[in-house]
């Protein structure tokens, strides 16, 4: 997504120092890694209810300095449309431009209010090459943009749920093998095949955790995951051909009445685990990188301060 240019910055920015800023329904996750000694460490984690007292934010802010970094704001699902669409025949330098032009009958924005953005999406070998279009609303954007600065943060740099998983998978482990990712909001869902540096499948799910909950709705939520996990791997084997896909994450289990580890992995047969910072990345003494396994809105935070583009500074 875009790097937005502030009007107002508080102070100097520390260039080792990012802070991924996620919000999910009424929750708030901040996470703020940086670069010590040419390896990123986890020096805040830390996640707040929307309904707490108005100085939650500040307060957590000032607690951990994370005004003196630069901010990676991520959207939330409902603030912005993700569509593939074939690509325009034009230089890379022209694409956002030819894209606006393609997608105009598609979005409800008024040309003026939409922030347009484009990433590759991995060629599948035959028929014509698709790229992933976001479309947002500048004056949404704009109005977060203005409560996090209101609190003392920045967001430098806008992104999006999709790209922050990429980067957790990128961060957890160096295989090539493509993964299945899961996170939960309460009531959504985002389901993701990712390998390497590519997102080859996202989709939303209208099933959070929230379907986990329960004697009357447990088991439906399970098949209903089950079967969006394996339809979506049945497309990506099929249309990209790279073999199957054999790992699967899973966060954002909050407030849940079972787990989907075990149910998953008897159903599809995938090796399945749980999203769990400690496991792939250090830390700082007292940082609680339990919150990442617990809740999505912390791990996605966490994916957003790991962007993968983001040099080891001199």
């Amino acid at each position: 997504m875009q790097t937005i240019d502030l009007n107002r910055i508080f102070g100097r920015k520390n260039d080792r120092a990012i802070t991924g800023i996620a919000m999910m329904d009424d929750s708030i996750g901040l996470v703020k890694a940086e670069w010590k000694n040419g390896t990123r460490v986890v020096t805040a984690c830390d996640v707040i209810s929307v309904h707490e007292d108005g100085d939650s934010l500040i307060n957590m802010v000032n607690r951990y300095g994370l005004d003196k970094s630069r901010g990676s704001l991520l959207l939330s699902g409902k603030d912005y449309s993700l569509f593939v669409i074939e690509a325009p025949n034009v230089p890379d330098s022209e694409m956002v431009d030819a894209v606006r032009w393609r997608i105009r009958d598609l979005v409800d924005i008024p040309e003026d209010d939409a922030v347009i953005d484009v990433f590759d999406m991995p060629y599948a070998g035959v028929g014509t090459r698709s790229i992933y279009v976001v479309v947002a609303r500048k004056s949404l954007i704009q109005g977060k943009i203005t409560m996090l600065e209101d609190n003392r943060l920045s967001a430098e740099i806008v992104d999006i749920p999709e790209l922050a998983i990429r980067n957790l998978v990128g961060a957890m482990s160096d295989n090539p093998d493509a993964t299945v990712v899961l996170f939960l909001s309460e009531k959504t869902g985002l389901l993701s095949i990712i390998k390497g540096e590519h997102v080859y499948i996202s989709r939303t799910l209208d099933i959070g955790y929230r379907s986990l909950r329960g004697d009357d709705s447990v088991q439906f939520g399970l098949d209903q995951i089950v079967l969006e996990i394996q339809r979506s791997m049945d497309y990506y084997e099929s249309h990209f051909r790279l073999g199957s896909v054999r790992k699967a994450l899973v966060c954002g289990m909050e407030d849940a009445d079972v787990t989907l580890v075990p149910y998953i992995q008897s159903n599809l047969g995938l090796d399945v685990s749980e999203v769990d910072a400690n496991e792939f990345i250090a830390s700082d003494a007292g940082v609680d990188l339990a919150l990442t396994r617990k809740h999505a809105v912390c791990a996605l935070a966490l994916g957003a301060a790991l962007r993968r583009k983001e040099a080891i500074p001199s």
